[in-house]
């Protein structure tokens, strides 16, 4: 058995493709509302594990010393996108329900 590491768009072609026999994936979701995929076809995504989601804020932040935080409490926060190494910005602001422009 192989094991590769992919970025989150590669493991989902490499499933399709047959390439790979099984992928794993991570990403921001609720219970409501299941990871999102790119159009899969037949692939199936069951859920494997959960866990709390960590942010983390420079000293002084405002937000920095509560212990928890919403997602749409940081809709306006600026952040560091890296796709294949952490949730996209994108799906963060998708679960926040906001298009991470300023609201008043």
């Amino acid at each position: 058995m192989d094991v590769q590491v992919l970025g989150r768009a590669a493991v989902v072609q490499a499933v399709l493709t047959g390439a790979a026999d099984l992928g794993l994936i991570d990403g921001a979701a609720a219970p409501s509302d299941p990871l999102p995929t790119p159009d899969t076809g037949t692939v199936t995504g069951p859920a494997v594990a959960e866990g709390p989601l960590a942010v983390l804020l420079p000293v002084g932040h405002p937000l920095a010393n509560r212990r928890t935080l919403r997602l749409l409490d940081l809709a306006d926060a600026h952040w560091i996108d890296a796709p294949d190494t952490a949730v996209p910005l994108a799906q963060l602001r998708a679960a926040a329900n906001t298009d991470g422009s300023t609201h008043t």
